[in-house]
């Protein structure tokens, strides 16, 4: 049954891919620092809402879902993960220098060096809502969110 379910799975990606729309895979369109709130706000291309689950994709051990703040000074952490108005914010503690990224799914916390796979490893919990379900298991068929690492933009 599992290989029924991955097989619709990425059926369910192709047939949308052959029919133009081959914008399903969701991914970052635009991130923006605000200073004054101390949030990293980020946009996606998705047009359905945006969840984050640890039901299917267990939660990373570190409680940022996947996310990742790479800045060379390590004088910032991320405090806070909410989607809000289908945008991901993030909320940090400080002022991050210029030049730092945010990533998704793009490197393993310490504690998982060395592992892969869904349950251990690199991973992320955003996807999207869906509205297609499995006719195997009649599970979501959502769009999960890609591996990225992009620039900050300062508002």
């Amino acid at each position: 049954m599992v290989i029924d379910f991955y097989g619709e799975f990425f059926g369910n990606q192709i047939g949308r891919d052959f029919n133009g729309s081959f914008n399903n895979t969701l991914y970052p369109t635009k991130s923006v620092y605000d200073d004054s709130t101390h949030k990293i706000t980020i946009e996606f291309n998705a047009n359905q809402g945006l969840e984050f689950d640890t039901n299917n994709i267990p939660a990373v051990s570190d409680g940022n879902y996947g996310f990742e703040l790479i800045d060379n000074t390590n004088n910032v952490s991320i405090t806070n993960i909410s989607v809000v108005s289908g945008k991901v914010e993030i909320t940090l503690d400080g002022t991050p220098a210029n030049g730092t990224k945010i990533s998704y799914a793009y490197k393993p916390t310490s504690d998982e060096m060395g592992k892969i796979g869904y349950i251990h490893g690199v991973r992320g919990n955003l996807r999207t809502y869906n509205a297609f379900n499995s006719y195997f298991t009649n599970q979501s068929l959502p769009n999960w969110c890609c591996i990225f690492c992009i620039n900050i933009n300062y508002n």
